[in-house]
């Protein structure tokens, strides 16, 4: 929440506990006034009626005002937070599908005919996750414990030999079959 939203919140309380304690003036004075004995008694009464219920009147206006112009600050706060949570999202469906890929190229090396229904496949789990609530923040590693299972890559991997290195061979860029040679997934620069 902003300092103003803050700052706004906290006038808005005090206001309306201003108006309550006005009102509870008001209240003991309308009562004063109705037990007043003399009519001099009863026109003090009245009048110092009549100036805390100004008071409560003005109190609930001011109140009223200062949530009228809470709501465009409001508004663009969520518009904000809005923005920064698809950001946040078309972020990690990047992550999430350029890891994908690498998942697939490790894991199935498809041949040219399938390359196109792996990243289609790829694509539609992404769409699927990225719908529920967290994805955006989940564990990446939770994320491509979806993926193996949607895309069905649960066999473990093989055993490599005694000599070899134990974090495997990476895709240089540029090389035909690494991710980001290929082609745009679609959905990238969409927002």
């Amino acid at each position: 929440m902003s300092a103003q939203a803050e700052m706004a919140e906290r006038h808005g309380r005090m206001l309306g506990r201003l108006a309550e304690l006005g009102m509870s003036l008001a209240e003991r004075l309308h009562e004063d006034a109705l037990a007043a004995e003399t009519p001099k008694e009863t026109a003090d009464a009245a009048r110092a009626f009549h100036t805390a219920s100004r008071s409560v009147r003005q109190s609930l206006a001011l109140e009223a005002r200062l949530h009228r112009e809470a709501q465009p600050a409001l508004h663009a706060e969520r518009e904000r937070a809005e923005k920064d949570r698809a950001e946040r999202l078309q972020a990690r469906r990047r992550a999430v599908y350029d890891a994908g890929l690498r998942l697939i190229w490790t894991e199935v090396e498809p041949c040219e005919e399938e390359e196109a229904d792996w990243t289609e496949a790829l694509r539609e789990l992404i769409d699927d996750l990225a719908a529920k609530p967290g994805f955006a923040d989940a564990p990446l590693e939770l994320v491509m414990a979806h993926l193996r299972e949607g895309l069905d890559l649960q066999a473990p991997a093989p055993e490599a030999p005694d000599d070899a290195d134990p974090d495997g061979p990476d895709l240089a860029e540029g090389e035909p079959n690494a991710p980001s040679a290929r082609a745009d997934p679609g959905w990238r620069g969409n927002g």
